[in-house]
This record gives C-alpha cells, sequence and structure tokens, in this order.
C-alpha cells in the first residue's frame, strides 16, 4: 500500500515521461510512498525508452502496464482504469507526460487534506485556460463508493469529476502548483495518430453538448454516492 498513487497513460515520450517521473519523486517529500503507474501501447516506438525510463527508478515506485492502442486518445478513459485497478494509493491522482509539478512537498499538501471523507481534490494548473480538475485527485473512500475512476467511462475525466465535485460540493482546493505544457495529439508519432485528432476535432466542436453529458455523469454519480451513503447511515453494520 502506497500513500498516492499516479495514474499517468504515455506515448512516444519516453525520455520526457522520465523527467516528468523524476519531478514528481524530488518534489514530494517522501517519494517512497508515492507510485506511478504507467500505461503505454504494445506498438509504441518508444518502449525501450519506457524501460530505460523504469529502471533508473528504484524499485516499487514504478509499475507499467502494456497493451493495445485501441483508439488513442479516446480510449485513454479505458488506459486510466486499467491503472486505477492496479493502484493502491490512499489517493489517486492522475497525470500526464507533458505536466511538470512545481509545488515542493506536494504529496504532503494533499494528504494532510485527506480526512477520509467523500472529496475531490483541485490544484492549480497553469495556463490559466484550465481547469483546476486537470488533474484530479481523489481519495479512496470516494473511489470505492463511485466504483471506478473514469465516471461512465467518459474520456473528459477531469470534467466528469469537477461536475461530480459540484453536485457533492466536496471539493478540496489543494496549494498546489501544476505547469501543463498540453503538447497535443500524443499520438502524432505514427500514422494512427489520426483516430487521436479526430477525437480532439468532434470534442472541440461539440463542446456545449459534451458540457451537459459531463454535468449529467456527474450529477448521476454523486445521487449514487449520496443514496449509499444514506443506507450506510441508516445500517451502519453494512460498513
Amino acid at each position: 500500500m502506497k500513500a498516492i498513487s499516479v495514474i499517468l497513460p504515455s506515448r512516444g515520450r519516453g525520455n520526457q515521461f522520465r523527467d516528468v517521473c523524476a519531478r514528481l519523486f524530488d518534489t514530494a517529500a517522501n517519494a517512497n510512498e508515492i507510485e506511478v503507474i504507467c500505461r503505454i501501447d504494445d506498438n509504441d516506438p518508444s518502449i525501450p525508452d519506457y524501460l530505460h525510463s523504469f529502471r533508473s527508478f528504484p524499485a516499487g515506485r514504478m509499475a507499467l502496464i502494456v497493451g493495445p492502442q485501441l483508439e488513442g486518445y479516446a480510449s485513454n478513459a479505458i488506459f486510466i482504469e486499467e491503472a486505477y485497478r492496479l493502484s493502491t494509493g490512499a489517493l489517486v491522482i492522475q497525470f500526464n507526460d507533458d505536466a511538470w509539478m512545481e509545488t515542493k512537498n506536494w504529496d504532503e499538501e494533499y494528504l494532510r487534506r485527506n480526512l477520509g471523507q467523500v472529496c475531490v481534490m483541485s490544484a492549480h494548473v497553469e495556463p490559466a485556460n484550465h481547469t483546476r480538475f486537470s488533474f484530479p485527485c481523489v481519495n479512496r473512500e470516494t473511489l470505492e463508493l463511485t466504483g471506478r475512476f473514469c465516471l461512465d467511462g467518459n474520456p473528459s475525466v477531469d470534467r466528469c469529476w469537477e461536475s461530480f465535485a459540484e453536485a457533492m460540493n466536496c471539493e478540496i482546493r489543494v496549494p498546489v502548483q501544476i505547469r501543463h505544457d498540453q503538447i497535443r495529439h500524443t499520438l502524432q508519432c505514427d500514422d494512427t495518430a489520426r483516430a487521436s485528432k479526430g477525437f480532439y476535432r468532434d470534442l472541440e466542436a461539440n463542446w456545449g453538448e459534451r458540457s451537459a453529458v459531463h454535468r449529467m455523469i456527474g450529477q448521476r454519480y454523486a445521487d449514487q454516492v449520496k443514496r449509499e451513503l444514506a443506507i450506510r447511515r441508516r445500517n451502519p453494520e453494512v460498513l
């Protein structure tokens, strides 16, 4: 069991992945209590770079999942869920291979705010056009109630958790700063980039409709959690 699990799908960035992880560990107060779970594609030409990156870290800090590429970013929810199923942390954070932790002792900032109740933690993300839920941090208690990290299997993980937090009034803002370089279309390293690019085009063209879907998903899971908590209050033995 670790204190914090970091879920990090990646493709084509084996060397940068190492630097992103090194920053996570170097800025943490207790790096040995953090695990990074990476999911990469079995056809990624950068697999040797990822293996080299993994060997550069002490044992027990890294886990690797290798699987089919499917539809690229459009399948990101599947990749994230695969990694979540391997996680052991009391807190689970979804991160990116083009994001950089800027805050020293960031792990302590998250952990001291985890009081065991339903909550979704947000951070300060730069540049300013990002939602503060771009890298959601969710505690194990909440995840056990929702049953999954990617709500409804929707690839817009951040927006769904934002809607859930609003419906539950359970957001906790953490004084942690993350810089997101947002190098879009990770899959540009080969022809299979087309699926990811198409997904982005659809995402941007139908944003209003998708936002309504995110709100619906967040509300539905909030209602599910509220029902379960009400049952537990009436029947403490189910705990």
